[in-house]
């Protein structure tokens, strides 16, 4: 087939991008890489050598040959592609405007993070002291109740719940039967219960002999007996449990890092909003956008997954 060695790339400037990049490796200089209209100087490419992985560095060979390797393979084709891209003004699209509005929001986003500096002990010990139960949770149990009105009455619903079939029947007497109304249409469930009685949902609270009575249970067993809780008699179904957390400081430590670094950085990224407003902003007339009308959504891209 004539023996010529195949090219992977054919494309005017490119022998120019190799030659230069050749001469720099001689110690001519450091002209820089350039490909038809575009170029890249010789400080932007060692800065782009400079982010590769010592991996991705040996997969395109050690020294010179290994710079010119990663030139041809990935410089030149960029460059290529970013000249044709121009030349077809794609950044005119708006699908095309609307990824370059986002990656412009997204540099300075990280342009701002890199700027923020990092949390002082004092605001870790803070933010520890305050979330505090976030890194340390006692055991919790999973309950299911039915309220009702009389000893007698619970001690038949503990009988009614037991044996096959026994969730089934035990969501039925709890909608006929449980006197808590904000438990009984779903089965009673009262979520993850705490020592204290307290629950995952703020606004729910119970009687801690609940807890104490289920506590030396395993995950579903009922409670044998009723439990007295004020005025009526709770029957009470283990379900589930979660094993107490306890995360000391230091291994919560990088958790902790990030968050004060997201919270500091939504509030100076809502700042430089303020701030640009004020800079940019002449005139403000909200009542326009009741003119303006949102086109139909495609329905080739509404049924796309």
């Amino acid at each position: 087939m004539g023996g010529r060695p195949p090219q992977r790339l054919r494309a005017p400037g490119l022998a120019l991008a190799l030659l230069t990049v050749a001469a720099s490796a001689r110690g001519d200089g450091p002209p820089p890489v350039v490909v038809g209209p575009l170029s890249l100087s010789a400080e932007q490419l060692a800065e782009r050598l400079g982010e590769l992985s010592p991996l991705e560095l040996r997969a395109h060979g050690a020294g010179p040959a290994g710079r010119l390797a990663y030139v041809q393979r990935v410089i030149v084709p960029e460059l290529l592609f970013q000249a044709e891209a121009e030349r077809q003004k794609l950044a005119e699209e708006p699908h095309v405007r609307a990824r370059l509005r986002d990656a412009s929001f997204q540099a300075l986003v990280e342009h701002e993070r890199a700027q923020l500096p990092p949390p002082t002990d004092a605001e870790i010990d803070a933010y520890y002291d305050a979330q505090r139960r976030d890194f340390e949770r006692p055991e919790r149990i999973l309950l299911w109740r039915i309220l009702v009105s009389s000893e007698a009455q619970a001690r038949a619903v503990i009988e009614a719940a037991r044996g096959a079939g026994g969730p089934e029947r035990w969501r039925a007497l709890a909608r006929e039967q449980s006197l808590d109304t904000a438990t009984k249409e779903r089965g009673g469930d009262l979520g993850f219960v705490h020592p204290d009685g307290h629950t995952d949902v703020p606004e729910l609270r119970v009687d801690p002999a609940l807890f104490e009575a289920a506590r030396g249970l395993e995950d579903g067993e009922l409670v044998p007996e009723p439990i007295a809780e004020g005025d009526h008699f709770a029957v009470v179904w283990r379900r589930g449990s979660l094993q107490p957390v306890q995360i000391p400081k230091d291994r919560a430590r990088p958790t902790i890092v990030r968050a004060i670094q997201e919270k500091k950085l939504g509030e100076r990224i809502d700042g430089l909003v303020r701030e640009l407003g004020a800079k940019y902003v002449t005139e403000r007339r909200d009542e326009l956008l009741e003119h303006v009308d949102v086109p139909p959504f495609p329905q080739s891209r509404a049924a796309a997954p």
